[in-house]
Parts: structure tokens; sequence; C-alpha cells
């Protein structure tokens, strides 16, 4: 069955994103999948805002013409943040159909301390929407069976291919 799924990887500087990147198109050259990605780098190394924008296309797509890994407003069939206030951003990425796969982590917004907010959490705009979001503590999971936070990504990887029955694809 043809299949191509969109999907965008939001969080901040310093969480592993482009590297991961470059694993997932290891896995998908391996598993005969086809991807297209770009990352996108905030004015930071560190808590700038990071997302890459994911095109992976099943083997059946092979007559299927690749331009380009933006994703189109409404889209997305995944959305992977590792920060609670990032995923935020690509809400008009959105559709009710995209699974939401949060991590626990929130990093208070630079420049917001003493500033009262409408918004109080993350999690509850989007629980506004009535969309299908998942929230475990990834990071804490990992850091507690890896002893480091480097196996965050591929948990709610793991997780967000397990939502769409799309074993082949784990990691």
């Amino acid at each position: 069955m043809k299949r191509q799924v969109n999907l965008i990887i939001a969080g901040i500087g310093g969480q592993g994103i482009n590297g991961f990147t470059r694993a997932v198109h290891a896995l998908c050259e391996e598993k005969g999948w086809y991807c297209i990605s770009a990352v996108y780098k905030g004015g930071a190394q560190r808590l700038g805002s990071v997302r890459a924008e994911m095109k992976l296309f099943s083997p059946e797509c092979a007559d299927v013409q690749f331009k380009s890994s933006q994703i189109i407003p409404g889209t997305l069939d995944i959305l992977i943040a590792l920060e609670q206030w990032e995923s935020l951003r690509y809400l008009p990425y959105c559709n009710d159909k995209t699974h939401f796969v949060l991590d626990e982590f929130i990093e208070f917004p630079p420049g917001t301390k003493d500033r009262q907010h409408d918004i109080t959490s993350p999690l509850d705009q989007l629980k506004k929407r009535k969309v299908n979001i998942h929230v475990e503590a990834f990071r804490e999971q990992a850091l507690f069976v890896d002893g480091h936070s480097k196996n965050t990504l591929r948990k709610m990887w793991n997780c967000a291919f397990s939502n769409l029955n799309i074993n082949e694809l784990y990691i």
C-alpha cells in the first residue's frame, strides 16, 4: 500500500534533532523507504528553536516525484515535540488526525519570567483542540534506562509509529 507520512520533530537546541534526522535517513534507506527532510535551526546552539520537517514514503511510492520536504499546513501526520511550548508553533500544520507525541519536559519560555501569561500550560492549549495526544516522560525514561537522554527521540519515534502501526520504521 502506498503510504506517505508527513512529520515534524520540534525542540530546542541541544536535543539532538539534527543527528536523529540523519539516523532516520539511514533507517529509511535500510528499510526501502524514501525520506526527504530539512532541519531548521534557531538563533542559538542551546535553547533556540529547532525543527526537522520530514516526508517519508513507503517502498511502493517509487514512481512518486519527491520535490520538497516542506510540509503544507493542515497535512501533518505526526508531531514529535521534545519541548511542549515548541509544539504550539506547529499547530497550523496539524489537522484533526495528527498524532502528537510529547515529552513531559517544559522549558520555561525565555524572556517571560516577569510577565503574566494567558496560556498557563501548552498541554491545555492542545487539549482544547481535541487532538490525539500521547504524553510521557520520555526523557526521564531514557535517563533512567540508559543513563543519558540521547535515546529520548528514539523512544518518541517508536511511540509515534506504533500509533500508526508502521512497525518497519521502529528504531
